[in-house]
């Protein structure tokens, strides 16, 4: 502010700016939205998360319900879009008037902040601009990168404001790791008869309990049918011979093992076979323990409907270990309240004098005493080939043991070897995780990458990693880590009653 004085400095021009105009452009559906720039990519919800403020970005195509939304026109020229998978809005935060402010999902109001034009340019392309600032849907830095945040920003023509949409239709469920509980009784959930691990094992209902056998990884194949994996010896639920009864068998891609997944209730599904049209079916209706679970003509009763539910996640407590640790007293350490042990099985490329001298016998015992285990590597690659050879390396030493927590790529330079080689480059250290971990999934084993908490939001710090477990070591009283991780190391000086001296202490969450 400052006194009269006639100079251009207190003159202005006034430039009337017409807000868009909307009007129907499309009609309401389930839509996926995909960049015009990269048809391969699609706008989704961070990492799938369903709460508030949860921020839409660059995904690359899952088909999951977290990349598909859900657009009805309203009135005026304006739609809402909701996020399938959370119910929730897209919306702008406060309803900003500012630019690069990112774009979020959040509880349906009704604001402006939730209102969108969506306006058809021609050929299939469509720009979305917001009723509470007249700014457009933009991907920051007109990037493409899978984690590139949508933001607003003043219409300017580029593809970075161009979508194309693709009607599509929402999945019964999402990929993911579940417990099938039966509608006739809760608390009754599918389960592979005495926790077999061969084929043939039969499917039954039994009480639940945090236990591999009744966990399920669900995957979706394509036209709407889904496998269905059991947890504990990734084997697949299939109809036998008589095609009447269901039991697991090793994926052999038939229809038996093909299942569409239907909606028939809020939230409660009906298991249909491919092979059959058959309905996966309790016999009898009856909710005893080890009743037989088989497959019949739909009858809308509740021995064929069922909840598909997430397992509770439930925290942990385990050890990890190597020869460092000397001849571990394993009877005592079961006893003494550990809950699982990760095991080294040796260092470096695939060398028989590389191995640890005590995991033979570790991953023995554990075996021997029903202790779940996972095995991990300590890393020397220094490019992609010297990873090929460690994972071949983990892979000589668990060939015919079933490793129900999966291989571990220890990914640090505790020792300075890196250092003292040329450190290779961030971009090569996410390359030497990511082949280790495809070689060792291609194999069938889960796999995830263990690392310091610094390493992880620095040299690891890339979306390519993001399919994997994280194991992340930070001792402290709270892991800090924001990304979803499996395992947090949180000291190296634990002392456990079967183990002479230090040993590292780890959460394991399920």
């Amino acid at each position: 502010m400052y006194g009269m004085n006639g100079t251009l400095a207190q003159h202005f021009t006034f430039e009337s700016v017409e807000n868009e105009k909307g009007q129907k452009s499309i009609d309401d559906g389930i839509y996926k939205i995909k960049s015009a720039k990269d048809t391969s990519k699609v706008l989704g919800a961070a990492n799938g998360k369903k709460e508030n403020s949860a921020q839409i970005v660059v995904c690359n195509d899952t088909d999951a319900n977290c990349q598909k939304f859900d657009i009805k026109y309203l009135d005026n020229g304006y739609y809402s879009i909701k996020l399938v998978h959370s119910g929730r809005s897209l919306d702008i935060p406060g309803a900003s008037l500012d630019m690069e402010v990112g774009i979020q999902q959040y509880d349906s109001n009704g604001t402006d902040a939730q209102k969108w034009i969506i306006k058809d340019l021609g050929n299939n392309k469509y720009s979305f601009i917001s009723k509470c600032n007249n700014l457009y849907a933009d991907l920051c830095g007109g990037n493409t990168e899978v984690g590139t945040r949508l933001q607003t920003y003043k219409g300017n023509g580029t593809l970075a404001q161009q979508f194309i949409l693709e009607k599509t239709s929402k999945r019964a469920i999402d990929e993911g790791t579940y417990q099938i509980e039966t509608k006739i009784k809760s608390n009754m959930v599918l389960d592979i008869s005495g926790g077999g691990m061969s084929n043939s094992a039969n499917l039954q209902i039994w009480s639940k309990d945090d236990v591999n056998q009744q966990k399920f990884r669900i995957s979706y194949l394509k036209d709407g049918y889904y496998k269905i994996e059991a947890l504990h010896s990734n084997k697949v639920l299939t109809l036998d011979s008589n095609e009447r009864n269901v039991v697991q068998y090793d994926w052999n891609e038939s229809v038996s093992q093909q299942w569409s997944i239907i909606e028939v209730e809020n939230n409660k599904y009906s298991i249909v076979s491919r092979k059959n049209g058959l309905y996966l079916d309790v016999d009898g209706a009856n909710s005893a323990n080890g009743t037989n679970v088989g497959v019949y003509e739909s009858n809308g009763t509740d021995a064929q409907i069922f909840s598909i539910n997430i397992p509770t996640k439930k925290q942990l407590k385990g050890i990890d270990v190597s020869n460092h640790q000397g001849n571990i007293d394993w009877n005592t350490v079961k006893n003494s309240g550990i809950d699982f042990a990760i095991l080294r099985c040796g260092y470096g490329e695939n060398l028989p004098e590389q191995d640890d001298s005590r995991f033979v016998r570790n991953m023995n015992e554990c075996e021997r005493l029903g202790i779940d285990y996972g095995v991990y590597l300590y890393s020397y690659a220094l490019n992609e080939a010297g990873a090929i050879s460690e994972a071949n390396h983990v892979l000589r030493l668990i060939r015919g043991h079933r490793v129900p927590l999966g291989v571990w790529f220890d990914m640090e330079d505790a020792d300075g070897y890196k250092e003292r080689k040329g450190m290779p480059s961030d971009a090569m250290l996410v390359n030497i995780c990511k082949t280790f971990c495809d070689t060792i999934k291609a194999n069938g084993y889960d796999v995830g990458i263990y690392a310091s908490y610094y390493w992880m939001v620095t040299s690891l710090n890339d979306s390519k990693l993001d399919a994997y477990d994280k194991w992340v070591a930070q001792w402290s009283s709270r892991c800090s880590y924001t990304k979803p991780y499996k395992m947090w190391q949180y000291t190296s000086t634990g002392s456990v009653n079967g183990i002479k001296g230090n040993v590292d202490m780890n959460y394991l969450y399920r």
